[in-house]
């Protein structure tokens, strides 16, 4: 929630390739005019419904509690 996830950095594969980028996020623009792309989840969901695997590089520089887990292993 503090910070969006883009690729490279949240990337999806299935069947052993790496999916577009437009298969699992949806670009908007805000009421400012500015374009900004978001994991479209309904999407995501049914990808992952179907098994694909999720790679998420440097999540515990994202969330505190993550970060902290990652510093215990």
């Amino acid at each position: 929630m503090r910070r969006g996830l883009s690729n490279p950095q949240f990337r999806v594969f299935q069947n052993g390739r790496e999916l577009h980028l437009g298969e699992y996020f949806t670009d908007t623009v805000t009421r400012r005019g500015q374009g900004i792309r978001f994991a479209n989840m309904t999407r995501l969901g049914a990808l992952m419904g179907e098994g694909c695997t999720l790679v998420l590089d440097e999540l515990d520089f994202s969330d505190p509690t993550l970060e902290a887990a990652c510093r215990a292993l």
